[in-house]
Parts: structure tokens; sequence; C-alpha cells
């Protein structure tokens, strides 16, 4: 067998692997078409999930803000007024020294049990 010997036996068989039949043709494009629309539907159930998880998050992030500058006034008491020297479009409410940190101002307080 000469060194041209496995060239010459593809070069057999090759007609035979690109003989394909339409009807196969027809099937690869039918396939490739719903995993396209699958990869799609994904894509665009993902995107609204996010959506929905950002809007759920959007909600949350003023009380978050004031929890964190109420934090941030206790620790450090003149960071307020700086942090408005530099972000002057932020408009933050007064701190408000009437209630404890601990305390929930919403929180309702059983009266003692009589015995």
């Amino acid at each position: 067998m000469n060194k041209f010997g496995i060239l010459t036996l593809a070069a057999s068989y090759a007609p035979r692997i690109f003989k394909v039949r339409r009807a196969t043709w027809i099937s690869i494009g039918i396939g490739f078409l719903v995993l396209t629309g699958l990869i799609l539907w994904a894509t665009l159930a993902l995107a609204g999930w996010l959506w929905g998880q950002a809007g759920k998050q959007l909600e949350t992030a003023p009380g978050l803000a004031q929890g964190v500058m109420k934090q941030l006034d206790q620790a450090i008491p003149g960071a307020r007024e700086t942090l408005e020297i530099f972000v002057p479009h932020l408009k933050l409410p007064p701190a408000s020294t009437d209630q404890q940190p601990d305390s929930k101002p919403n929180a309702v307080v059983a009266p003692p049990a009589e015995r």
C-alpha cells in the first residue's frame, strides 16, 4: 500500500458521506430553528425575571440608604455634611436624634399581663 492509501480510501467514501438526502437537510434546518427559538425564549425569560428582581431591589433601596446613613451618622458624626459637599445633588433628610438606634418606631408594645 502506498502512502496515499488513507487519502485514497477517504476519497472513495467521500461521495457517499456528502450525499445527504433533502429530508435530512430539512430536518437539520428545523432542528436549528427550534434550538434558536428555545435559546431566544430562554434569553427573554431570563431578562424578564432579572427585570422583576431589579424592580424589587430598587423599591427597597431608599430605606436601605437611610439605614446606612443613620449608622454612618452614629459612627462618624460629621459624615452627613461631608457627603453633601462631595455629592451636591444628594438631598439627605436631617438626622433625627430623638430615636434610639435599636428602637423600632412602628413596633406595638403590649401592656404587662395581669396576674
